[in-house]
């Protein structure tokens, strides 16, 4: 996890862009998984906003399927949301909301109020 982080600062300190799934892959409709802060932890450390979006992918390809159904798939692209003088938890906060607003919009199937009970790794956000 270091490595990744560290080279997702470097990357985007060259100008390159970083994608990150928080919830880690597609998500099977009518689940939710707990978000992870390694995105927003590279963001606040490279110093540049998040890019929030929001995709019902999982409702058409389901994750570790060859299958995949055919359909519309809904991708929003939202406001960049800023990272100075914020702690990672405190954007992902934001982050999280945006994004589950609009898979609330966009989703077929409602998604529950909070991800299952689990384990979850943490990631230090120490910059």
């Amino acid at each position: 996890m270091r490595q990744v982080l560290t080279q997702g600062v470097q990357r985007l300190n060259e100008g390159l862009s970083v994608l990150i799934f928080p919830e880690g892959t597609r998500v099977p409709p009518g689940e939710r998984r707990r978000y992870n802060k390694s995105g927003t932890v590279i963001a606040c450390r490279a110093g540049v906003p998040v890019l929030p979006v929001a995709h019902n992918a999982g409702e058409r390809w389901p994750g570790r399927h060859w299958v995949k159904n055919p359909g519309l798939l809904n991708v929003v692209v939202g406001e960049p949301i800023a990272t100075e003088g914020r702690t990672p938890e405190e954007v992902l906060v934001e982050v999280e909301a945006w994004i589950e607003a609009r898979l609330g919009e966009i989703s077929e199937v409602p998604r529950p109020e909070a991800p299952a009970p689990g384990r979850q790794r943490s990631v230090r956000s120490t910059s």
